[in-house]
C-alpha cells in the first residue's frame, strides 16, 4: 500500500467564531467537485447536485434532506454557486451541528459556511484562470 499526501487539486479551510467553528474540503472527481462543509458534530445532513447547463449558461440544483435536517439551504445555495463557477457538476454535502445551538449560533455556523463556500468558489475561478 502506498500512502501519500492529498493533491494539490483540492482545496481546505476553515473558520470559527466562538465555539462554532466550520471547516470545507473540496476535492476533484474526474471534471467535476465533491465538497464536504461540516461543523460541530460530524454527521451527513443534506446532500445537493449543482449542474452547469453551457447552453443556458446557468447552473441549477437538487437538494435531499434527513428528516430533522435543516442543512439543505447551505448544500443548495454552494453546489449552485460552485457549480457556476466551475462550470461543472458539484456535490455539497452539508452537516452542522452544535449541541443546544441558540439561534444566533446558527446564523453564524450559516455565515462562516457561506463564507468558505465564498473562498472555495474564488479558488475554483483561479483554477479556471490558470
Amino acid at each position: 500500500m502506498v500512502l501519500h499526501s492529498a493533491p494539490s487539486s483540492t482545496f481546505q479551510a476553515d473558520a470559527r467564531d466562538g465555539r462554532i467553528a466550520v471547516a470545507i474540503e473540496v476535492r476533484p472527481v474526474g471534471p467535476d467537485w465533491l465538497v464536504v462543509v461540516s461543523g460541530g458534530e460530524a454527521h451527513l445532513g443534506a446532500c445537493a447536485l449543482g449542474v452547469w447547463d453551457a447552453a443556458s449558461g446557468r447552473a441549477s440544483g437538487s437538494v435531499l434532506a434527513a428528516p430533522g435536517h435543516r442543512e439543505e439551504g447551505v448544500a443548495l445555495s454552494g453546489a449552485r454557486r460552485l457549480a457556476a463557477v466551475a462550470r461543472a457538476t458539484v456535490v455539497v454535502g452539508a452537516g452542522l451541528h452544535y449541541e443546544a445551538a441558540s439561534g444566533a449560533e446558527i446564523a453564524t455556523a450559516v455565515a462562516l459556511a457561506e463564507r468558505l463556500v465564498a473562498q472555495a468558489a474564488a479558488w475554483l475561478a483561479g483554477r479556471q484562470d490558470g
